[in-house]
């Protein structure tokens, strides 16, 4: 049974447009035809379903919808609202970018994806270096660390010689969820302080 969507900052945008490779609903529905279709959230309920933590009912301008659409066949280029989204952080929930945000709320938002993340704090006046620091940003770019070709970003917790123990979204814990490791070599990766 889908649920209401909780009160949202009216700032948030609630247009959404499917992803050009949107596949079928969760329930199996094809969504093939509706690639690249612009629609309305009117409602969200939990949902684990592949890389989604939330699925959501859509309606488009002609009065068609689409009942169980996931996350991950929304355009990530549009924004659209989730229950844990804010104004306090603007990445999307669920991938790494936002559970750093999260975890080390001095970062600034619209950052790019992760692999932009030392760039962009150039510009905006952090230090970036290969110097870990509990409480710093790793940014792990395209391969490194197993990040994708988005790179991937995480929270330092603890540094043991070489080895830093960081805390992650979108990491060994799977799609919307924190998760720890110990990684090697870290003084090949930048940091941002």
């Amino acid at each position: 049974m889908l649920q209401t969507l909780p009160q949202l900052n009216t700032r948030l945008v609630i247009l959404l447009k499917y992803s050009s490779n949107a596949a079928v609903e969760t329930n199996g529905y094809d969504l093939s035809n509706h690639r690249n279709w612009s629609g309305t959230i009117i409602s969200v309920s939990p949902k684990a379903y592949s890389h989604s933590a939330w699925e959501y009912y859509i309606k488009y301008p002609d009065g068609e919808h689409n009942d169980f659409v996931a996350e991950q066949d929304l355009a990530m280029a549009t924004s659209y609202p989730h229950p844990e989204n804010g104004t306090s952080n603007t990445y999307y929930w669920g991938y790494c970018t936002y559970g750093a945000k999260q975890l080390a709320p001095w970062i600034g938002n619209g950052w790019g994806n992760a692999n932009q993340w030392s760039s962009s704090a150039r510009s905006a006046g952090y230090v970036v270096d290969r110097n870990p620091m509990y409480g710093s940003i790793v940014v792990f770019q395209s391969g490194q660390g197993g990040a994708s070709s988005y790179g991937h970003v995480a929270f330092v917790e603890s540094i043991n010689g070489n080895t830093i123990q960081i805390k992650e979204m979108n990491g060994t814990g799977g799609f919307g969820q924190y998760s720890v490791r110990s990684v090697d070599n870290a003084s090949s990766y930048e940091y941002i302080h």
